[in-house]
């Protein structure tokens, strides 16, 4: 079956541009405010179909706003409907949508991807006629999901920074605490030999937290990879600190992507658009110094230098 044209897929979605992302709490508030039932849209338009053109075996159900599919979970989803509406908690609705280049479909999900676009666009033309009436609202119920967005952030690298910011001391180096999924990683990987050094036992935890754990994405990935260095004793810019973070880089983007499919696009800190970075151990770099630049302001930041 041919695959889905992740380019075209954004140029559809992208037709009506929203760039606050449209997080079930988000769409909530919006529901409350105009009564429209869009987590019953969603479920008919989407996650219906979703479950026949990837024969969802699970135990029936129908997609609502409720405390679980509100929340961001890191629970490490078991099929493609449940990776839905965790993308959809975690990066919006046009991400999720995103992401189904990735799914593995068993018939041709066309119509699924032409409704799933068409529900996009109702709803971001909606959110965008009510923003006002949403930021000024005296609901205490529609307060409360904007604040949870407020508290979360976008969701994009740059909004995450806020729960990694690399500490200034280093600690003390202690000792590394054993993964629970650690033997599994053994098997899975077909290691017989335990690791040596402490470099080694760090490397090794960090590799089960992003498996077993989940993986946030590469630039949040870099953000707690630094966070573990600092408090595991380490200077992520030392030459032990700087081949765990190469070492990560390989693992992340390794022809078997050890830790899974992530978010291959972000933004520019300096003129806010969207672009591909260059995923290497330069570009982690980058991101601890906080100077996410897309190549053309980055030309710009070069020009201005010399």
């Amino acid at each position: 079956m041919a695959l889905i044209n992740l380019e075209e897929l954004k140029t559809r979605l992208d037709e009506v541009p929203c760039k606050p992302r449209l997080f079930p709490t988000r769409l909530y508030a919006l529901q409350i405010l105009t009564g429209m039932k869009l987590d019953e849209v969603i479920d008919v338009k989407i996650v219906q179909p979703l479950s026949k053109v990837t024969e969802y075996e699970g135990p029936p159900f129908h997609y609502r706003f409720t405390i679980d599919t509100l929340k961001r979970s890191d629970v490490l989803p078991s099929n493609w409907v449940q990776q839905f509406i965790k993308d959809l908690a975690v990066y919006g609705l046009r991400e999720a949508i995103g992401y189904f280049h990735t799914y593995e479909f068993l018939c041709d999900p066309s119509d699924l991807v032409d409704n799933a676009v068409a529900v996009y666009h109702d709803v971001a033309k909606l959110y965008l006629e009510n923003v006002e009436k949403l930021e000024n609202s005296n609901n205490e119920s529609i307060k409360r999901m904007l604040s949870i967005v407020q508290l979360s952030g976008e969701g994009v690298p740059q909004d995450v920074k806020a729960r990694y910011v690399p500490k200034i001391t280093i600690g003390k180096r202690k000792e590394i605490p054993r993964h629970p999924d650690l033997e599994e990683l053994h098997s899975w990987l077909g290691i017989s030999k335990e690791p040596e050094t402490y470099e080694e036992k760090l490397m090794e935890f960090i590799d089960c937290k992003f498996i077993f754990d989940g993986f946030p994405g590469f630039e949040d990935g870099v953000l707690q990879v630094a966070e573990i260095l600092y408090e595991y004793g380490i200077d992520p810019k030392s030459k032990e600190g700087q081949n765990i973070l190469k070492t990560f880089v390989e693992h992340a983007l390794g022809e078997d992507e050890l830790y899974g499919d992530f978010n291959r696009f972000t933004w520019c800190d300096n003129c806010h658009e969207e672009f591909t970075p260059e995923y290497s151990l330069h570009y982690a770099n980058l991101i601890l110094e906080q100077k996410i630049l897309c190549p053309k302001c980055s030309k710009k930041e070069e020009n201005r230098d010399v």
